[in-house]
């Protein structure tokens, strides 16, 4: 990663936090990845195919288990 696309890219997070430190953006940004990531990981089973793919992203990707097959009935 180049230098100015990191500058920028802190920048950028300082003005969508509303921060005046980069250390208050990032700790913003880390308060969100990890809520953002524990909302995600409570609703992951419950969404469908398209909805997850559409919400997951490489740094916080959306995982969910998935059963195939017909349970017997007794």
């Amino acid at each position: 990663m180049d230098v100015n696309e990191r500058e920028d890219r802190i920048r950028r997070l300082m003005e969508a936090t509303g921060e005046n430190t980069k250390a208050g953006a990032i700790d913003a940004a880390a308060k969100h990845y990890l809520a953002d990531l524990r909302n995600k990981q409570q609703v992951a089973d419950d969404l469908d195919t398209e909805t997850a793919s559409e919400l997951s992203t490489p740094w916080l990707p959306i995982e969910r288990e998935t059963i195939v097959g017909v349970e017997e009935e007794d």
